[in-house]
């Protein structure tokens, strides 16, 4: 498996496949001086975290990040929120982002309770074609539970309250799928998709929907609210690119929507969740959703191993349980 090529990982025969797993499993993911994402890509993170005063935070990034900000809280337990300033894929924004989580680490706060890990991604990447939009949340309606398993990142299981301040949305787009569908331009898919709630695993309340055509500095952003937190600077890398090449790849006009199309008139869009459903190994899924969105083996490989982490499930819990380790 070349690295620099793109095989389609759900073609592969079974003796290939196993090879392809083992060799993930003992795969340890590392810090990555570049994801050769698009210059106009943007993105910022929020990182919550717990178990510690939010004053020596404050301080830190007054000294060492200045274009950083804490924030409080309310949903957090002895702790506070980092936000970053928008951010590219450069190596000055990388060491940042490694800067503040090596900090945080220093401490030994908390990223197993409730504590979530926002990731905003500049809406203009989609653009004012209304095809785009529709293409990007089909994809995330089909896939929503890998992309949660992914998500939890350095963990197996999702934080306390991910449901009250990051809610699944596929069952809503699913129900809601002939009006999308019957969308000629993009104010009739704005009022088709789910805009009503920021607190939701997909929020678009901040998107601009009236200047896409050009990139906002402020609040134009698609944010995904279903990552947990946590202070691994590769974790929220990986994150990044994943996310930022999901979108990226419903601008391709060789995007294959009709095999969406497919899947949600088959009713393969995971509703009516519980707490094991997205916690749950999906392994010819996920390997559809590498194939979709990723151009690149590494990236491929990188997606596979944090959504598998070591093939750990876990039912039910309240918190979220540490994954055994899978990076440098």
């Amino acid at each position: 498996m070349e690295k620099n090529l793109q095989d389609k990982l759900s073609k592969l025969k079974p003796s290939q496949l196993l090879d392809l797993l083992v060799m993930i499993e003992n795969y340890d993911l590392e810090y990555r001086n570049t994801l050769n994402l698009d210059d106009n890509v943007t993105f910022g993170i929020e990182i919550e975290y717990e178990r510690m005063p939010r004053i020596l935070v404050k301080r830190y990034l007054n000294k060492n990040l200045e274009k950083w900000i804490s924030k409080e809280d309310e949903s957090l337990s002895f702790g506070g929120e980092v936000n970053s300033p928008i951010l590219h894929d450069r190596n000055k924004d990388w060491h940042e982002v490694k800067k503040i989580c090596t900090f945080l680490k220093k401490f030994k706060v908390i990223t197993t309770s409730n504590a979530g890990g926002h990731i905003h991604i500049g809406a203009h990447i989609l653009g004012d074609d209304f095809n785009n939009w529709r293409k990007f949340i089909k994809t995330y309606a089909v896939y929503e539970d890998v992309l949660f398993r992914f998500l939890y990142g350095d963990k197996i299981s999702p934080r306390t309250f991910i449901n009250k301040y990051a809610h699944p949305i596929s069952d809503t787009i699913f129900w809601k799928i002939d009006e999308i569908n019957n969308a000629e331009d993009l104010f009739e898919l704005r009022n088709a998709l789910p805009i009503e709630s920021r607190r939701q695993s997909l929020n678009l309340t901040n998107v601009k929907f009236y200047k896409l055509d050009r990139e906002i500095r402020i609040k134009n952003t698609v944010e995904f609210r279903c990552p947990n937190s946590t202070v691994e600077e590769i974790i929220w890398q990986n994150n990044i690119n994943a996310l930022a090449k999901l979108m990226l790849a419903a601008t391709s006009p060789n995007f294959d929507e009709e095999y969406l199309d497919y899947k949600i008139l088959k009713g393969e869009v995971p509703r009516n969740r519980n707490r094991y459903t997205y916690n749950e190994i999906m392994l010819k899924k996920v390997l559809e959703f590498t194939d979709l969105i990723f151009e690149d083996n590494i990236d491929k490989i990188y997606f596979l191993r944090q959504y598998i982490k070591n093939f750990e499930e876990i039912e039910d819990t309240n918190i979220a349980f540490k994954a055994k380790k899978f990076i440098k």
